[in-house]
């Protein structure tokens, strides 16, 4: 079983508690101080206890995150333990050059990016797909066949013809990156689904 969609984190890496901030949704992030790999690769033996269990895996992709200490957390992760496959917390939001990605890239050897919302779980209904992954992670993305685990924005998810449009010409920008959208495009119903199969 391949789990494409895990964080791990600790209280360790992070500039404040979500949940003690001034913001309306922070509790939406997480509400534990801790989730550890072992706790995430115990969980799954919990529920899966018959299968080989795998994780694509990466830390909390929010401003409460200290974004070095979170990756530094992963890859420590990733090279104890041989089932977790690592994804790099990136997006515009947190201005790091080219050179920062390329090292971060090769010393965690990560496959690719998982998008960084600058959010607390509060309002991102202004937000684009255009905004969430700036052009240094879309070239690294197209020149090394990356994955890019996109987190639609907006209430109306995958079903929303502003976020179809920005996925298909994300596609378009780097075709031999490996687009992958998480929660099926947020279709989390049946009704959303169906407005965005097509």
């Amino acid at each position: 079983m391949l789990d494409f969609h895990t964080h791990i984190y600790s209280l360790d890496n992070w500039k404040k508690k979500p949940w003690e901030t001034d913001k309306r949704g922070g509790r939406y992030m997480v509400i534990e101080e801790f989730y550890a790999p072992e706790r995430l690769l115990g969980d799954s033996h919990a529920c899966f206890p018959d299968r080989r269990y795998e994780a694509v895996c990466f830390g909390m992709p929010t401003p409460a995150s200290d974004w070095e200490k979170d990756t530094a957390y992963v890859i420590s992760a990733a090279r104890e333990y041989p089932d977790i496959w690592p994804l790099l917390l990136a997006g515009p939001a947190l201005g790091l050059s080219r050179e920062r990605h390329e090292q971060a890239l090769e010393e965690g050897r990560f496959l690719g990016f998982k998008v960084f919302l600058n959010w607390y779980g509060d309002n991102y209904s202004d937000l684009r797909v255009e905004d969430m992954v700036g052009p240094t992670e879309r070239t690294l993305a197209d020149e090394r066949r990356l994955v890019i685990l996109l987190h639609v924005p907006r209430s109306g998810r995958l079903a929303d013809p502003e976020i179809q449009a920005g996925v298909c010409w994300r596609a378009g920008e780097c075709p031999q990156a490996k687009i992958v959208l998480a929660h099926c495009g947020r279709c989390y119903l049946p009704g959303e689904m169906k407005a965005a199969i097509g």
